[in-house]
Order: C-alpha cells, then sequence, then structure tokens
C-alpha cells in the first residue's frame, strides 16, 4: 500500500455512492482524521428513507475486505434516524 489515499480513497466513492442510493435523507457528512495511529474515516448520513437495519450488501462487505487487509475496521451503525460508517485504518500501514 502506497499511500492512504490508496485505501481510504475507494472507500470515500463507495459509501458516498451508497448515501446517494440508500440514503433517503437530505443530508450527509464525511470527516477524516488522524486519531491515536490511525485515520479515522466517519461518513454520516440521516437515512429517514432506508427502513432496512444496516446489512452486509456488496458495498459494505467490500469496503470491509478494503480496510481489513491492511489491519484496519470498519464499524456501520444506526443510530436513531442516523447511518453511520466508521473505518479505521492504522496510520503504519503506508510506511
Amino acid at each position: 500500500v502506497d499511500a492512504p489515499a490508496d485505501v481510504l480513497g475507494p472507500v470515500v466513492r463507495e459509501s458516498t455512492t451508497n448515501v446517494l442510493k440508500h440514503g433517503g435523507g437530505v443530508s450527509a457528512s464525511l470527516s477524516l482524521a488522524r486519531h491515536e495511529g490511525a485515520w479515522v474515516l466517519v461518513v454520516e448520513n440521516d437515512a429517514r428513507g432506508a427502513s432496512s437495519p444496516v446489512g452486509d450488501g456488496a458495498g459494505l462487505a467490500g469496503i470491509a475486505e478494503r480496510v481489513g487487509a491492511v489491519g484496519g475496521t470498519m464499524d456501520a451503525t444506526r443510530p436513531g434516524d442516523l447511518f453511520r460508517l466508521t473505518v479505521r485504518v492504522p496510520e503504519g500501514v503506508f510506511a
């Protein structure tokens, strides 16, 4: 892996595509920060139109596989009317 963009770039693309296809809400946010030795990406949207629980769709499975391959983690949750995707990738994999 050459750079954080090699892992996180496709994750940003897939997660924002998911917001547009499945979100059903009117707003979304994306944040990327270094925290405790990792890059942390959080994508969150108001999922009012999405009635199904968090599933193992192909998009989420692909994200989990991509970040898992470099020792990272993915967490998808539904706090209230929100959908939140949190991805953590250790900084050390980009050395």
